[in-house]
């Protein structure tokens, strides 16, 4: 594999594997390994897509930042915030194990309030990664068409 594909790859595989992680750590902590992938398979349907999504994205935005020298803030605001999108929805997913972690009297009611919103969460977690990849997809198509238009030869001149 190209070193120019490879780290971007690496890179969008540790992003979505590091979200992964996270969800495993707090659900394993608070239910044990069996009970954390009960909870993922129970989850699996709007979970699951957020993982890869997310290390798609990230991925995606690491080769096209080795590949363009043009600041990308948008892009990099967009990939930020679909990141905590995503990271909030995971939480959300674990929200009824927030009183094991901070036993204070107001965990209780964040954690009620922040499972009543997990759906909504977790879809919207899926759409903000899905347009954050087609952000960087749509970035990376523009870069080639400039790169295209650079390097193909103009009209003849004399023929």
């Amino acid at each position: 594999m190209s070193r120019i594909l490879g780290r971007p790859l690496l890179i969008g595989v540790l992003a979505g594997g590091g979200l992964l992680a996270v969800y495993m750590t707090v659900v394993t902590v608070g239910q044990g390994f069996d009970g954390a992938l009960a909870q993922l398979r129970n989850d699996a349907p709007l979970l699951l897509p957020i993982f890869p999504l997310f290390g798609t994205q990230v991925g995606l935005l690491a080769h096209l930042k080795a590949r363009v020298a043009q600041p990308m803030a948008a892009i990099s605001a967009a990939t930020g915030a679909s990141g905590g999108v995503s990271g909030t929805a995971v939480v959300a997913c674990c929200a009824h194990l927030i009183p094991t972690f901070l036993p204070a009297v107001g965990a209780s009611a964040f954690a009620t309030a922040l499972a009543a919103v997990r759906t909504p969460l977790l879809l919207a977690a899926i759409l903000a990664n899905l347009i954050g990849v087609s952000l960087v997809v749509r970035a990376l198509v523009r870069w080639r068409g400039q790169i295209a238009s650079v390097e193909s030869p103009g009209p003849e001149v004399g023929t």
